[in-house]
């Protein structure tokens, strides 16, 4: 009798294992699959940048082409272009990187590619900061040299700064920061399910 109330205990828990497996194991195709949300965010998001800093090229060199603005003001105008290739670069990394995470693979490598790119980010992001405070007193100092500046040209400059500053911080923070976020939780949970599947 003891015997068969073990036996009736043991695959009682023997398919409730089972069960557990099945169900963990369906969990994490879940995750991977719905979880990719951020990660085609972030990836669609640096191919707008691309396309938009590529675009951004011919426009600076037609404008700088149409009329001579002597020798400070072609700095500007190559400085912008060097700051555009610049970040075309980096956005073309940050896609080599994201591109590689797979949730069908290795977690610890999909892992290092988001912390790469979330490293990368930073620096073009420093670039960014530098560059664009860099150009904004620039364009600052051209103005003031310019006898014959208009009020609305002091106008616009006066509100594209902080348009551009508020404009940085809420692209940094809810676009590139949360999503690389989601991303690592999402790859930290796959790790934590696989480790109690492989336990």
């Amino acid at each position: 009798m003891e015997l068969e109330d073990l036996k009736q205990r043991w695959t009682s828990l023997e398919e409730r294992l089972k069960k557990q497996e099945i169900l963990n194991e369906k969990l994490v195709r879940e995750i991977r699959h719905t979880k990719s949300g951020p990660l085609n965010v972030l990836i669609n998001y640096i191919y707008f940048g691309i396309v938009l800093c590529t675009l951004a090229i011919p426009l600076v060199i037609y404008t700088y082409s149409r009329t001579y603005f002597g020798g400070f003001k072609t700095f500007i105008f190559v400085l912008a272009v060097i700051l555009l290739v610049i970040s075309i670069i980096i956005g073309i990394k940050n896609l080599f990187h994201l591109k590689r995470v797979d949730f069908t693979k290795n977690i610890s490598d999909n892992i290092y590619h988001i912390q790469t790119f979330k490293i990368n980010n930073k620096k073009q992001n420093l670039v960014g900061y530098i560059g664009a405070t860099l150009i904004f007193m620039l364009v600052l100092i051209a103005c003031v040299l310019s006898p014959d500046m208009e009020l609305w040209r002091w106008i616009v400059i006066g509100l594209a700064a902080p348009v551009a500053i508020i404009a940085s911080y809420l692209e940094y923070n809810k676009i590139y920061k949360a999503q690389t976020n989601a991303l690592l939780r999402c790859l930290d949970e796959l790790k934590e399910l696989e480790e109690d599947k492989n336990s």
